[in-house]
């Protein structure tokens, strides 16, 4: 007789798995991090991990997915607020950029592996699956501006699709930057730019007064390049 899965205590037992994975990752760092670290001193036993878990590489899939679906829940309540479209849209990008802030540790860490060659299957898993999550919440905050008057356009979903484009493009050239700079070669004010080159494109496609949807404020450009070269001055000691 085939075994029953409990779904919800699977999901726990991972969750508390992931919730090990990550602290060790915080201490000892992603790329020092070697599946014998994980297995010793008995915190996850090599079956445990080998039953949830076939790499490291799914480890820091499965965190960044994590993330992911922790931003969308937070969002949704902006969706869904009762106030105009165009207000509720940047809110809806300037908390995915304070939950950023907020994660700024963790991210920086794990930025330098998502970009590598090694982890390309990462990478593209990772933007897909944030991008299937967000594309009906942009969606919907687009048809709600077209009814009000505030946007012209006659795909919605066409159009998230390409906003959440654009903003995915910004969050990659301001982590490669910020690598970059945690590895001394960037400077901080790239990242300056690099956001006013993409919020203008976001104005530009849905063709709203420049300012409007502006949602990364310089504070939080500072935070990440500060936390940047912060990394950088801890590999030099």
């Amino acid at each position: 007789m085939a075994r029953t899965i409990d779904v919800r205590a699977h999901q726990r037992k991972r969750g508390a798995i992931l919730d090990i994975l990550e602290r060790l990752i915080a201490t000892k760092g992603y790329d020092q991090l070697t599946i014998a670290d994980i297995m010793s001193g008995g915190a996850i036993s090599k079956g445990a991990f080998y039953h949830y878990f076939r790499s490291k590489s799914e480890v820091l899939s499965a965190l960044l997915e994590r993330r992911v679906n922790a931003w969308r829940d937070v969002l949704i309540p902006v969706v869904e607020a009762d106030r105009p479209a165009l207000p509720r849209l940047r809110e809806f990008f300037h908390v995915i950029a304070e939950q950023k802030t907020t994660d700024n540790a963790f991210l920086l860490e794990v930025a330098a592996p998502v970009f590598a060659d090694e982890n390309v299957l990462v990478y593209a898993r990772t933007r897909r699956a944030a991008a299937e999550l967000f594309i009906p919440l942009v969606q919907q905050l687009l048809e709600d501006a077209r009814r009000e008057g505030s946007v012209q356009m006659d795909d919605a979903e066409a159009t998230a699709e390409v906003v959440i484009s654009l903003i995915q493009d910004l969050s990659d050239r301001i982590g490669r930057a910020l690598v970059a700079m945690a590895q001394g070669a960037d400077e901080p004010n790239r990242l300056q730019r690099i956001a006013a080159a993409h919020l203008d494109a976001l104005h530009r496609v849905l063709g709203v007064e420049p300012g409007v949807l502006d949602f990364l404020e310089p504070e939080m450009l500072e935070a990440w390049a500060a936390a940047a070269q912060g990394r950088q001055m801890e590999k030099r000691r």
